[in-house]
């Protein structure tokens, strides 16, 4: 999602793009949020008017086997970013999945990292999710997307399981409901990002 939302964002407004684990483009500037005071001096050092923030590990059953580093990147790390944000009177834009009304470690390091995010006294817009689909320049990891290219460019056979049908959001959605919000300065809202249609995920 992130790699998207840079790719995108960067053909009409000025973004710093950071990255942890894969620096897709040359220019990214590797940025650790658990470290609060590297994610400080960053933050302190760049000024950004926005911080849009993607950074977590979303994964539920990695949470679930990881429940101290989850709550390291994705509760401790928010607030980093939140109290440097408020240093530097910056607005944040927080991403997460609508999975936060499961009961899994995931959920709920990210309902902290939501209490945290309303402490932004610049403001701040929380979006939601559902599952997401669509194309990302960040085709490396193993992401469901990623498999399908990989079974159309390497032509091989796949069996997909169509019985889970639900409300998905599209990836160039969220890209464009950001727009709209650095656009019309949208602040103090939860918005959800989901097609009213049910589908499959394939």
């Amino acid at each position: 999602m992130g790699a998207r939302i840079y790719a995108d964002l960067k053909k009409k407004f000025e973004v710093i793009g950071t990255y942890y684990s894969h620096k897709l483009f040359p220019e990214l500037e590797f940025l650790d949020i658990k470290n609060k005071e590297q994610a400080e001096a960053f933050i302190l050092k760049k000024k950004p008017n926005i911080i849009i923030h993607v950074a977590a590990n979303a994964s539920a059953s990695w949470c679930e086997k990881n429940p101290q580093e989850a709550i390291e990147i994705n509760q401790d790390g928010t607030k980093n970013i939140v109290d440097a944000a408020n240093k530097i009177n910056s607005k944040i834009i927080f991403i997460y999945s609508l999975a936060i009304i499961l009961h899994t470690t995931y959920a709920k390091t990210k309902i902290h990292g939501e209490e945290y995010i309303k402490q932004t006294k610049a403001g701040y817009v929380i979006l939601r999710p559902s599952h997401i689909i669509g194309y990302s320049p960040n085709t490396v990891n193993d992401r469901e997307f990623n498999r399908f290219l990989k079974n159309i460019t390497e032509k091989t056979p796949a069996i997909y399981d169509t019985s889970w049908k639900f409300q998905p959001t599209w990836l160039k959605h969220i890209v464009e409901v950001i727009d709209l919000v650095i656009q019309k300065n949208i602040n103090h809202e939860t918005i959800t990002v989901a097609v009213p249609e049910i589908k499959t995920r394939f």
